[in-house]
């Protein structure tokens, strides 16, 4: 199987970058956030964009939703 060596880099920096912080999501989470306060950067500049969840209830003819009629 072929490797990309440039994603093999990104794997080991991120095994290296968690193992620094004991596997502690929480406190990777801090770091990144301290980061950002420092650089006055935000690594995300836009408000989260929320999706409406799937209603599987019937419609109103009855119909059960369209995508599990076709089993």
């Amino acid at each position: 199987m072929w490797t990309d060596p440039i994603i093999e880099e990104l794997y080991s920096l991120r095994k290296d970058m968690v193992a620094k912080f004991n596997y502690d999501s929480q406190a990777l989470w801090e770091y990144y956030q301290q980061q950002q306060k420092l650089q006055n950067c935000p690594l995300v500049s836009r408000p989260p964009q929320y999706c409406h969840p799937l209603s599987l209830t019937p419609t109103t003819t009855g119909e059960s939703a369209n995508f599990l009629s076709h089993r």
